[in-house]
């Protein structure tokens, strides 16, 4: 959930809090990881997983969470409820080759040529093994953000290795294990190396789920009106969720994921009202 906006509404909860008991089943936890978050000593994943260890060691219980609501910008005033949330694939294709002075015979493979090559047969591949058309636009999606090949200004040296980057935003309905094991296989008969650094599938939550029920009523009830369930394109922190039992639901901005994403700040009492019926129908 966006840093500000998320510190006004824990800010309004502890001072609900202060009134007693009892208490909602529901906690916030605050992570400041965008993207890559994944990868830091304190993304999602990561506190999770530290929770579901000092919980085992405090109770030698099990830490499960019914339902992970990840904040995230929408356009609408009360925010869609995205049941669906695509997952995230990133990885590396690398060639190797041997530095060696450009003008003499024997020069090593142009290694941009494999590259360029590699990516279009790779597009092929994609194409094959992942849903990249849909009359509904929920389908996964793939993109090459660079190529990386030698070093600027170095004309008569020959690069010993170079790498193409690929991203696959997966559907839930597209499982990202047994694409690894694909891709391996095809970079091994290349003469390629597969190196990836992230693989988390998307998810789809149970349209049964007791929390995810009593989230859509909290909303129903507040504001008057149905809510919208959607499904979210954008990558998020709800495929981190235990069981894969996320939503993303939470605030509102104008332009989101744009170069003029901004606050909009009369959201939060909505917001915060939702959450607040939302606590209630739990205890009940």
């Amino acid at each position: 959930m966006n840093l500000s906006k998320l510190i006004e509404k824990y800010c309004l909860a502890r001072e609900e809090a202060q009134k007693g008991r009892p208490y909602p089943g529901i906690n916030l936890l605050l992570v400041g990881n965008e993207e890559n978050g994944e990868t830091e000593p304190s993304g999602t994943p990561q506190l999770i997983a530290w929770l579901e260890e000092q919980k085992r060691t405090a109770t030698g219980q099990e830490y499960s969470p019914g339902l992970l609501i990840a904040g995230e910008r929408g356009d609408e005033l009360w925010g869609e409820i995205c049941t669906q949330n695509r997952g995230v694939m990133r990885f590396e294709v690398v060639a190797s080759g041997k530095r060696r002075h450009s003008g003499t015979g024997g020069a090593s493979t142009d290694l941009g040529e494999r590259l360029i090559t590699a990516r279009s047969s790779l597009k092929e591949l994609l194409e094959s093994l992942l849903t990249l058309h849909s009359p509904d636009a929920w389908h996964s999606q793939v993109s090459f953000p660079f190529i990386q090949v030698g070093t600027p200004g170095i004309y008569n040296v020959t690069p010993d290795s170079g790498s193409l980057g690929v991203e696959v935003r997966p559907i839930p309905q597209d499982d990202l294990a047994p694409l690894e094991e694909e891709l391996r296989s095809w970079c091994q008969a290349q003469g390629l190396e597969l190196r990836t650094s992230v693989r988390e599938n998307g998810v789809a939550c149970d349209p049964d789920n007791p929390g995810l029920v009593k989230l859509i009523e909290a909303v129903r009830r507040v504001s008057g009106h149905e809510p919208v369930i959607g499904r979210k394109l954008a990558g998020t922190s709800a495929r981190f969720s235990p069981g894969g039992q996320g939503v993303v639901w939470g605030q509102t901005g104008i332009g989101p994921h744009s170069a003029l994403e901004r606050h909009y700040i009369p959201s939060i009492l909505p917001y915060y009202q939702a959450l607040s019926k939302f606590g209630e129908l739990i205890l009940e």
